[in-house]
């Protein structure tokens, strides 16, 4: 069988958009989330991409529109530089505190206080690493499709997130979407801050 090398989709280096070893089944059907994740996992827990970020919420006018790079390094270790108008800032994540820094300002605060960002965090960790388990203590999981476009589907379970509680609202819900054996786009869902959708456009230089 031939060999593939690890890398971007369209780009080289160390990607979240991981060329699979071993090519997937004729259907996603087929596959388990565990099969899956251990297959995109990098050799080396690490992963960078270029992404356009697009945010929706009853409480914006029009969507807005971000670009930029992330990289991440287990264990819970994130950097994502976002640009947009001309205004740059950078959030770290380090373990389970947030730093924010603008040319205006730093500013710290504990991921728990985001369940975007924690979500996400976890999200990262359980691909850079082939861990489903990881997922599967935190979120419901179910995959979906084909070879050529699949999706990876997770729900906050209760008490994770932002879980449904007494006041009704939906759970935190998160989709991977993926075409053969590359991740094109992450999306999160929440009844709190809205959805933001993660589309992964290629390599860091």
């Amino acid at each position: 069988m031939a060999q593939h090398r690890r890398g971007w989709r369209g780009g080289c280096g160390a990607a979240l958009l991981w060329i699979a070893a071993v090519a997937l089944p004729a259907s996603a059907d087929h596959i388990t989330p565990g099969e899956l994740l251990q297959r995109l996992a990098p050799d080396d827990a690490t992963f960078a991409s270029r992404y356009v970020e697009t945010r929706e919420s009853g409480l914006l006018t029009e969507a807005v529109r971000t670009e930029g790079e992330l990289h991440y390094t287990s264990p819970r270790t994130l950097e994502k530089t976002e640009r947009r108008d001309g205004d740059e800032r950078t959030v770290f994540i380090e373990d389970d505190t947030v730093r924010i820094e603008s040319a205006e300002e730093t500013r710290r605060f504990p991921v728990s206080r985001s369940a975007e960002l924690a979500a996400l965090v976890e999200l990262m960790e359980a691909v850079a690493t082939g861990d489903a388990g990881r997922l599967e203590e935190r979120f419901r999981v179910a995959i979906e499709g084909t070879e050529a476009e699949w999706r990876l589907r997770l729900q906050a379970r209760q008490g994770e997130g932002s879980g449904r509680g007494s006041d009704g609202r939906q759970p935190l819900r998160l989709e991977v979407a993926g075409a053969e054996d590359a991740v094109e786009r992450i999306r999160v869902d929440s009844a709190a801050s809205g959805r933001l959708t993660l589309e992964l456009t290629g390599a860091v230089d």
